[in-house]
């Protein structure tokens, strides 16, 4: 791990963590693990798994129910037909020009009921869907910030603050300030729900090579020369890779320009090491 441990060094990365087989093998950052790091849109993917746990929990009946089951003031305006699962897949038609927009308007949801869609859309990443599953889970569950606290930060005692909205509603699509320790913990948590195939299954192609879209998680298909990977990404280079081939997990805090770079490093350093080897 001497070259990655280099990079890491050059690029002044704050955190670094790589988990195999359930057991932490390489720390960067020692002393930053449990600060807090801004997430920016990892805070979507833990977002879906709230969504996912509020219907565990029988607080949403099912992922087709159209949004207006849960906010009464979709009905009869451009969100009416626009299902949780489409806001999941970010194929609701919103675009994130819709979201700077929206950030200059005085009341959120309101601004988003009135917005057009392009209903024929196929994948557009956008904070709009993120901020209505935020809304669908605030009003499923009486507080979705007491939910987030009630279900992940109490039980698995996480250091973690989430930014809301004037309307008291979390940010949904980033606002997340979460510790590397804990989403260490978070990640390891995931891994034992039995919704855990279903919400990473690929569900629409996002137009970039390979990867493809879960619910509200990425996917980068497997190849010859790669196994599956699933990770959560946000802005600047912060990501949650998981790699159940190789029983691999990696948690990356980090503020550098070139988004990809810690995703060439898993590519590069960390798939070929014989340490992280396909076992039979």
């Amino acid at each position: 791990m001497e070259k990655l441990t280099k990079e890491l060094e050059a690029h002044n990365i704050e955190t670094f963590t790589i988990v195999h087989k359930n057991e932490r093998v390489f720390t960067f950052g020692e002393g930053k693990l449990d600060e807090l790091h801004q997430v920016n849109s990892i805070s979507k993917s833990i977002l879906g798994i709230l969504i996912y746990l509020a219907r565990e929990e029988g607080h949403i009946d099912s992922l087709n129910d159209p949004v207006h089951t849960y906010v009464k003031e979709a009905v009869g305006t451009p969100v009416e037909k626009v299902t949780i699962n489409d806001l999941l897949t970010m194929t609701a038609g919103y675009t994130e020009a819709q979201w700077r927009e929206t950030l200059q308007s005085a009341e959120y949801l309101q601004h988003i009921l009135t917005l057009d869609r392009d209903e024929s859309a196929t994948f557009a990443y956008n904070n709009v869907c993120s901020y209505l599953l935020a809304v669908v889970l605030d009003r499923a569950t009486g507080d979705a910030a007491e939910f987030f606290t009630s279900t992940l930060k109490d039980p698995l005692d996480l250091h973690a603050t989430w930014e809301k909205t004037d309307e008291g509603v979390l940010l949904g699509g980033y606002g997340l300030r979460i510790s590397a320790n804990s989403l260490t913990k978070l990640v390891k948590e995931l891994k034992s729900y039995t919704f855990f195939d279903e919400l990473m299954k690929p569900r629409v192609d996002s137009g970039i090579r390979n990867q493809q879209y879960a619910h509200h998680w990425w996917v980068s298909k497997g190849t010859s020369r790669q196994p599956i990977i699933y990770y959560a990404a946000g802005r600047k280079g912060k990501f949650i890779f998981l790699i159940p081939e190789r029983e691999i997990e990696v948690i990356c805090t980090v503020t550098m320009e070139n988004d990809l770079v810690p995703f060439q490093w898993l590519l590069k350093y960390l798939l070929p090491n014989k340490m992280f080897a396909k076992t039979e």
